[in-house]
């Protein structure tokens, strides 16, 4: 009986252990980590934030904007084929072929929103099992699909959504930052931030999380041990502590 007690005690301690464990949000190294190794698309986001979303996101953009930038190649290569010799003006006349200029235009353009994604994802992705267990611990509810909406639909005047639904002050600097910096340059690369800050407030509107006014849940401190007595028995003990 003493040996099953104490399996008993073992098995209800590792239970308690478990329930207890505190997950943690990334830290500053990990997002840094994880931005520099995704100069391989969705590397970082795999290896380190088991975020496969985000790594699918960076596939998806990268791919896109290395088949465009294909296209461009097998059809400029087809046309000078085409070609006895190859001048100034057959080159403006390639550009214009098949769309080429276009697609160029395109595939720059995504692969520009692949670097601000990778620096946006990477800075702002949440461990999902520190979210569960903040808002468990807070009692909040997260954000609803209908505050989410809210949200997007009220950023068509930059971060008023932000501030307003969600008190989400650095979803909103963010975005004035990206309209403003493309409003400044909108003759060169203004046209890409202004787009990005579209995607911005889509990402972000869908992705904040509610772990603002996290408190302790009424379960926050004990712990529960299996330690030898006085007379060297082993026995469970159920410890409180807290720091102020």
């Amino acid at each position: 009986m003493k040996v099953i007690f104490i399996a008993l005690c073992i098995a209800l301690t590792v239970f308690a252990q478990e329930q207890q464990e505190e997950h943690k949000n990334f830290t500053i190294e990990q997002r840094f980590g994880t931005f520099g190794m995704n100069i391989i698309p969705g590397l970082g986001s795999v290896v380190i934030m088991d975020d496969w979303a985000g790594a699918g996101i960076q596939w998806a953009l990268t791919g896109t904007g290395i088949a465009l930038m294909a296209n461009v190649i097998i059809s400029r290569r087809n046309f000078v084929h085409n070609r006895d010799d190859w001048n100034e003006d057959d080159w403006d006349e390639w550009m214009w072929h098949d769309n080429n200029i276009l697609k160029m235009i395109i595939a720059v353009y995504i692969f520009n929103l692949d670097v601000l994604f990778n620096i946006t994802r990477s800075a702002t992705y949440d461990n999902p099992k520190y979210v569960q267990q903040a808002l468990e611990k807070n009692g909040n509810e997260n954000f609803t699909i209908g505050q989410r909406f809210e949200t997007f639909g009220m950023n068509i005047i930059p971060g008023l959504g932000s501030i307003v639904v969600m008190d989400d002050w650095a979803g909103a600097i963010t975005q004035w930052v990206l309209v403003g910096s493309g409003i400044a340059s909108i003759d060169s690369f203004g046209p890409v931030l202004i787009c990005f800050d579209i995607l911005f407030n889509i990402y972000r509107s869908s992705t904040y999380n509610n772990l603002k006014n996290t408190t302790s849940s009424k379960n926050d401190g004990f712990h529960l041990s299996i330690l030898p007595n006085r007379h060297g028995k082993i026995m469970p003990y159920l410890l409180f502590s807290r720091a102020f």
